[in-house]
């Protein structure tokens, strides 16, 4: 289909325009539909209700004395007509709610499809202007960029809809990735995948999932680490101690490029901090601690190597850049380590850490060789994720933001047409007009104190008038509801009740009778369960 002016229109937001008509539709016939219920049982109801009245009145025209038959025969159709006035009264009022309900509900559709529609902009401007600062970031330009913009919106748009995360939250994911310095261009899905998982499975933002991973990526990757392996590493060490995503990421800033640096594999390093967390310590005191060692071990100082020496160790087999770090444990395991030399090899507070990793060493072994088998590890945890009703209600949410987004691609161009023509056309329009309401405020800036009493007395008299006017609307509304019938069978049911005084028949006991309440209550109780039903 194509729009006037040539400009297609997107498929979903035809359907979207189809799926609106139908529910538009299917409202009013369900509404139609329940009013002719309600109205035709409030019509069985009276009727039922006017039997019983002339039932009672048979059996009264039996029991009362000729010269009152007149009387009795009067009342009971002063009091048929006041029923009858009053079912009008309800019909009338029942018009008045059918009104009201088809004016409120079109009132909502309309406010409810604005608001919908200024979301909808909302969320294609953000996720637009997050797309092109990853494209900037990333050097794109001229052609190119439009390019990598197009890239980037399609990569978001696909893996919101297969994960958790919005297309907008991806979008931002990639603006950190390219920030990083990597090219956003060519990132495929295959790499942001894994990072997507691990915020999943570990159920924190995907913001700092991102953050965490491309930096560990920046310090391991040449040592053969990709996205994958990272965050299977990172999801076996949660698993199998006492770290967490959070206590993980504090650790790592403290010593992932200083363990990078010496040659420390990934895995060493998540089997050390682990260790050191298991044994009381945070995430970031495990991180500068390990940090320390690692320094002291590269850079040892003379009391050290004294220490050293007792031991029967040198330098060398201990320098972490030419051994690895479970080596250079049991090293000192085997040499008799203990708080002694920890204490001249490093402060206090790392001499401890220190001693607890010697003690470990096998505990660090064997946590290191979980990370080497932990393949596919985040991606089955994520998907247990997704497959809770959690997990279903962000899926939803995020095809809807896929939807939002191509209808605002769509509008786009009307929406900057629009513009254009406010700032060409209507802004200068009311530039002009407004120049007499500027000479009204200066002439008011300029006038006496008496003139001024003068115009508020004026602007308080037409106030007034106009809440009079209102007040007296008001009136003659409910006068019109009530109506002058109702006072008049008052009156009637006054001098009807003077009647039944003579004949010794309580006034009470007639009401219950006429209407015979013990038999009818729950017919009128429907009546007015069927008047507010929703």
């Amino acid at each position: 289909m194509v729009r006037r002016g040539g400009a297609p229109i997107g498929t979903e937001t035809i359907r979207i325009v189809a799926d609106v008509r139908d529910a538009i539709l299917a409202v009013k016939y369900k509404l139609t539909a329940e009013f002719k219920n309600a109205a035709d049982k409030i019509k069985q109801n009276f009727a039922k209700l006017g039997k019983n009245i002339d039932q009672f009145g048979q059996k009264l025209e039996k029991k009362l004395p000729k010269q009152m038959q007149e009387a009795a025969e009067n009342a009971t159709s002063a009091a048929i007509s006041q029923v009858e006035r009053f079912r009008d009264r309800i019909k009338l009022l029942w018009q008045h709610i059918q009104h009201y309900l088809s004016f409120t509900i079109g009132v909502q559709l309309v406010m409810r499809s604005v608001r919908a529609l200024q979301q909808t902009i909302e969320l294609f401007t953000e996720f637009e202007k997050r797309v092109t600062m990853a494209a900037a970031v990333s050097g794109y330009f001229g052609k190119s960029f439009d390019v990598a913009v197009a890239s980037i919106s399609k990569l978001a748009i696909s893996l919101g809809k297969k994960t958790i995360y919005s297309a907008n939250e991806i979008a931002e994911a990639m603006y950190s990735i390219a920030s990083a310095g990597y090219d956003v261009g060519e990132i495929t899905e295959k790499d942001l995948i894994p990072i997507l998982n691990y915020a999943a499975s570990q159920q924190i933002d995907l913001s700092d999932a991102t953050e965490i991973v491309v930096k560990t990526l920046k310090e391991f990757g040449n040592q053969g680490e990709t996205t994958a392996s990272i965050v299977d590493k990172f999801t076996a060490a949660i698993s199998n101690s006492f770290l967490n995503a959070k206590r993980l990421a504090e650790g790592m800033k403290y010593v992932g490029a200083m363990a990078a640096e010496v040659g420390v594999s990934l895995d060493e390093t998540l089997a050390s901090l682990a260790l050191l967390v298991d044994r009381g310590y945070e995430g970031s005191q495990a991180g500068q601690r390990l940090n320390m060692i690692l320094t002291k071990l590269l850079k040892p100082t003379e009391e050290a190597k004294k220490a050293l020496n007792t031991l029967g160790l040198s330098i060398e087999d201990l320098n972490p850049e030419t051994n690895s770090l479970i080596e250079i444990l049991y090293k000192l395991r085997a040499a008799g380590f203990s708080a002694t030399e920890a204490s001249a090899m490093f402060r206090s507070r790392t001499a401890a850490a220190a001693l607890t990793l010697v003690e470990n060493a096998d505990a660090v072994a064997r946590l290191s060789m979980e990370m080497k088998y932990a393949s596919g590890i985040t991606e089955e945890l994520a998907k247990r994720q997704i497959d809770t009703l959690s997990g279903a209600l962000a899926l939803l949410r995020n095809n809807v933001t896929a939807l939002a987004i191509s209808i605002g691609r769509d509008l786009k161009p009307i929406i900057i047409a629009v513009a254009d023509a406010i700032q060409d056309h209507l802004i200068p329009v009311v530039k002009a007009l407004s120049a007499p309401l500027q000479a009204l405020g200066v002439f008011f800036s300029r006038a006496s104190g008496g003139s001024k009493t003068l115009i508020g007395v004026l602007l308080s008299m037409v106030t007034a008038g106009v809440v009079v006017l209102g007040y007296l609307k008001l009136l003659s509304l409910a006068l019109r509801v009530i109506g002058e019938d109702f006072v008049a069978s008052a009156i009637t049911a006054v001098g009807f009740r003077k009647a039944l005084t003579a004949l010794g028949v309580g006034v009470g006991a007639f009401i219950n009778q006429a209407l015979n309440l013990g038999s009818t209550a729950s017919l009128v109780g429907l009546s007015f369960s069927s008047l507010t039903a929703e």
